[in-house]
């Protein structure tokens, strides 16, 4: 048994394959098309969300330490200013605990307080948080 192809089955088997090959060809560049426009997007996302951080970060420079002990000394704050304590508490929490962490998480305006007892510390936790480091999932437009 011969294991050679005559002339025509070689050109039978090259056309094939051709043919296959064209087909996968079509299938990258519908992904490279595809990656291409979410690239796009994700440029334009990030090109609208680029003043918002450095106005964040400007916010947080501005932060005057007499507020802050103002705010340390209020027996109950706004309740919006407590939503935005107890999500800081929260982010804290992730960047150093973990999961864990977050199931005894105390986010209480007391505990609140209690990180606004050392307002450097604070301040720098503000300032140093790695915002990029978040899980999509945890963040929410």
């Amino acid at each position: 048994m011969s294991l050679s192809l005559s002339p025509e089955q070689e050109s039978a088997v090259a056309d094939e394959q051709a043919e296959l090959g064209l087909i996968e060809e079509e299938k990258v560049a519908l992904v490279q098309q595809e990656v291409g426009a979410f690239e796009a997007q994700c440029a334009m996302d990030l090109a609208a969300a680029e003043p918002a951080i450095a106005k964040m970060g400007d916010s947080i420079d501005a932060l005057d330490r007499a507020a802050l002990v103002e705010l340390k000394n209020m027996s109950q704050p706004p309740k919006e200013v407590e939503a935005v304590l107890s999500s800081l508490l929260i982010l804290f929490a992730r960047r150093g605990g973990g999961a864990g962490a977050l199931k005894k998480l105390d986010v209480s305006w007391s505990a609140a307080r209690k990180v606004l007892t050392n307002l450097d510390t604070f301040l720098t936790q503000l300032r140093e948080y790695d915002r990029d480091g978040l899980p999509p999932e945890q963040v929410r437009g």
